[in-house]
């Protein structure tokens, strides 16, 4: 996970500018003024490489308390049901594609809606928000608040 995050920034870190780069293999931004139906009451905002390391920081934190969490529950359900896997129940982010929709909320505090998914980009979801009703944790959406460093409405999928 380390070695993840290291690579992120290096490949991210562009000087701290507005315009700092994206690893476009994992993330892409889209605009705020498309879907704002997600986050009511905002306005649009970007990124600096700052953020993008911030992002990192606080998301590899975020998902490791989430997974301590699962690892229990999988080992609960584990001793009901051997054929379940602990990746139905843990989140790799390595295995992730990222949609970012950067806002700055009425506080003016500047926060980034992370919608997470499983599958390979498509023209579709270069470009619109990749919504799914279940599919487990291959699918799942936060939001992080870079003032703060707080993370709020984690949401992970449940399966049909």
């Amino acid at each position: 996970m380390k070695l993840f995050l290291l690579i992120i920034i290096s490949v991210l870190y562009n000087n701290n500018n507005l315009n700092a780069q994206v690893d476009t293999s994992v993330i892409t931004l889209l605009s705020y003024e498309k879907n704002n139906h997600v986050l009511k009451h905002r306005k649009s905002s970007s990124l600096t490489a700052d953020d993008y390391a911030i992002i990192e920081e606080v998301l590899s934190a975020t998902i490791n308390a989430y997974n301590i969490e699962q690892k229990k529950n999988f080992l609960a359900q584990k001793s009901v049901d051997a054929k379940i896997s602990e990746d139905d129940y843990l989140i790799n982010l390595l295995n992730y594609k990222r949609q970012y929709i950067i806002v700055e909320n009425i506080k003016g505090e500047k926060e980034v809606y992370i919608n997470f998914f499983c599958q390979e980009w498509s023209d579709y979801s270069r470009n619109n928000l990749v919504v799914a009703y279940d599919g487990g944790n291959c699918y799942f959406r936060l939001i992080i608040n870079l003032s703060n460093k707080k993370t709020f409405g984690m949401l992970v999928n449940g399966d049909a």
